[in-house]
């Protein structure tokens, strides 16, 4: 028997983790993924296929990258990947493991910091 998709596997692999917390705010400012709990499942699937937030700010409108994304990408998300997603970042991801995320930029992006382009 098959298991269904599994939410830590699609966030590291879409990129879930590379623009909330692998990537400095002077690039992508998006917020930690915590930020998923204060979302219902519905609301959250409304934004991974539409870009649109829970109170409505359309981020595609606004040329955001998860805006983009979600129309270009994550739209094509089955409903069960949505929901793999949603229960992993809701219940198993957590603030420290955003910080540890965190820690890698300076590595990630050291060309950039090293020319001054951005900072550690």
């Amino acid at each position: 028997m098959a298991s269904g998709p599994s939410g830590e596997h699609l966030v590291y692999i879409v990129g879930c983790v590379n623009c909330h917390h692998q990537t400095p705010k002077e690039i992508i400012n998006a917020p930690p993924l915590n930020i998923v709990k204060s979302y219902s499942l519905p609301e959250f699937r409304h934004l991974m296929k539409t870009g649109i937030t829970r109170t409505g700010r359309n981020m595609l409108a606004q040329s955001s990258v998860m805006g983009i994304v979600a129309s270009e990408r994550f739209s094509h998300f089955t409903d069960d990947e949505v929901r793999a997603i949603y229960v992993y970042l809701t219940t198993q991801w957590t603030a420290k493991q955003g910080i540890t995320e965190e820690a890698k930029i300076p590595i990630l992006y050291k060309a950039l910091i090293d020319k001054g382009e951005i900072r550690p």
